[in-house]
Order: C-alpha cells, then structure tokens, then sequence
C-alpha cells in the first residue's frame, strides 16, 4: 500500500501511470489527460469488542467494496470523495461501497 499522498508513475502503453490513495474524506481533481480509470472504493469497518480479562474480543466486520471502471470522459473534474470510518465510503455519485456500521458483535 502506498502512503498517504503517493501517487506512483508505473507503466507504458497505456498501463497505469497514477495513483491516488484517499485515506480519510477529501477531493479528487482529475488529471489532465485521463483516459480512462479504475476506481475503489472501501466501506468503512466496525470496530471490535473489548475482550474480558482471559480472553480476547472480537474483530469488527469488514466493510464493503465496489470497483468501477470509468472512461475520463464521464468523469468530472472535481469530485468530492468521502471516506467514512464506519460508514459508506463514495468517489462522487459514481460509486459507493457501504460501511459495516456500529460495533462488531460476539
């Protein structure tokens, strides 16, 4: 996974030449130039449970996840992207992927 703020040139082609990586909500403005992009998206996650004193807690359930595949022209130039910490996670209205929601059970 690349950090924060990384957006990698690999390729030739027409293989992939960037990157960008969301890691909390933000804006996306598209490049100039963009052909055509692979968009993921990835739903927030639940947080675990405490665990007792002898035992451990339980894991929080994934979030879900959507992929989209987009030609630059139906993209807009800006586009609002939220990443939710448990809840649903969007790139604009062109794809979303629901959060888990809440605290895991068990």
């Amino acid at each position: 996974m690349f950090p924060k703020g990384v957006t990698p040139q690999v390729g030739v082609n027409g293989a992939c030449r960037g990157m960008t990586v969301f890691e909390s909500s933000g804006t996306y403005r598209k490049p100039i130039g963009l052909v055509r992009a692979k968009i993921t998206v990835v739903g927030g996650g639940a947080d675990g449970t405490d665990g007792a004193a002898t035992t451990g807690g339980n894991g929080g359930a994934a979030g879900g996840s959507a992929i989209l595949y987009a030609e630059g022209k139906d993209i807009n130039s800006v586009i609002t992207v939220t990443v939710g910490t448990t809840g649903t996670s969007s790139f604009g209205s062109l794809v979303s992927a629901t959060g888990s929601g809440g605290v895991g059970s068990g």
